[in-house]
């Protein structure tokens, strides 16, 4: 029984999906409306809020959530196939077309919705270069019509305590990595989300359990603004596992640089301004890069050093001019492997094997 079973599930989930395709190609869908189509569906399957992706589940009950999806399909002509679906344009927004490709290949994409039944976040992806972690996630209202302002929802703490002694002690910090960067884009009705944590010393490796406090801002006109009202209660937890490889650089005159796939950074502060750069390869090829922001940690008084310097790059494709807001232009997320050295106002930064 329990075989056959598992048989009628692997059927349901292939045939929706194969439905879900026909649809998109049909419609014309594009990534982002593939995406909220999946996300309604998997709500009237009752599956809203869901992780999309856990760590060890009942099977039976895999099962049983793939088989109700796929009768709630078959109402719809949709399909599940949301279990495999991520927020594809957001991820070319940061990692350009060519990055996103790379990201797919490495299998960096494994998406986990949370939700307090008012907003979903959907963590897409978790990068971590072993010093830092970028995230990027997706939020979106489960009602449809509510009106949000998402710069005013994006503020994750650390839960560092019951969530109730938090609320009443007013007690939000970070404790493993610290926020360095929050950036959203206001799509459609969806929020796209990036953070940026540099881990704090001894903590990488570990897994970082976020959660989103209500509380207030200061605007321009003086009146102060809620802050997570909407997004309150929400829990995340993110892996601060090193994924993606990191290189070495060192100057002549012995100053030294870290690469990552999205990143360059320096265990120091001013390393570096927003600046063109250029990436020298094994095979003799040089490419232009760009550094477009920069972001600085202060002194850290538990390792008594002078904080980080970091910045976002993109490498520029050949023949076509430079564009952030244009994923055609750039490659967001590097190959480190065929790097050999980087130049950077005019200094050589060379790979230490």
């Amino acid at each position: 029984m329990e075989k056959r079973f598992d048989a009628l599930s692997a059927a349901a989930l292939m045939q929706a999906d194969g439905t879900l395709t026909q649809i998109a190609a049909g419609e014309r869908l594009t990534d982002e409306e593939t995406a909220r189509l999946t996300a309604r569906v998997l709500q009237k399957a009752g599956l809203s809020g869901t992780p999309v992706i856990r760590k060890k589940t009942n099977l039976r009950r895999i099962g049983v959530v793939l088989l109700t999806a796929a009768l709630v399909l078959t109402a719809m002509t949709a399909s599940v196939s949301g279990y495999l679906v991520y927020n594809r344009a957001h991820a070319a927004k940061n990692f350009g077309e060519l990055g996103t490709r790379r990201l797919e290949e490495m299998e960096l994409t494994s998406p986990v919705t949370y939700t307090n039944g008012i907003v979903d976040v959907t963590v897409e992806a978790v990068l971590c270069d072993g010093q830092y972690a970028l995230v990027l996630a997706t939020m979106e209202t489960t009602d449809p019509g509510m009106d949000v302002v998402w710069d005013r929802q994006c503020m994750p703490y650390e839960l560092t305590m019951p969530y109730e002694e938090a609320v009443n002690g007013m007690v939000f910090g970070y404790e493993k990595a610290l926020l360095e960067n929050v950036s959203v884009q206001e799509v459609g009705e969806q929020g796209w989300v990036t953070w940026i944590f540099s881990i704090e010393e001894g903590h990488a490796g570990e897994t970082m359990t976020l959660c989103f406090y209500e509380t207030t801002r200061a605007e321009p006109n003086g009146k102060d603004m809620p802050v997570n009202d909407a997004t309150c209660g929400i829990t995340m937890e993110i892996p601060l596992v090193q994924n993606t490889p990191v290189l070495t650089l060192v100057s002549d005159a012995g100053e030294t640089l870290h690469l990552s796939g999205y990143q360059l950074y320096a265990d120091r502060m001013g390393a570096f301004s927003p600046q063109p750069f250029r990436l020298h390869r094994r095979d003799g090829s040089i490419a232009d890069a760009e550094i477009i922001s920069v972001s600085e940690s202060a002194m850290s008084s538990e390792t008594e050093t002078w904080g980080k310097t970091a910045a976002r790059i993109y490498e520029c494709l050949p023949d076509v001019r430079f564009d952030a807001f244009d994923p055609d232009t750039f490659i967001g997320f590097l190959d480190v492997s065929e790097v050999t050295a980087i130049e950077v106002d005019g200094v050589m930064y060379r790979v230490q094997e």
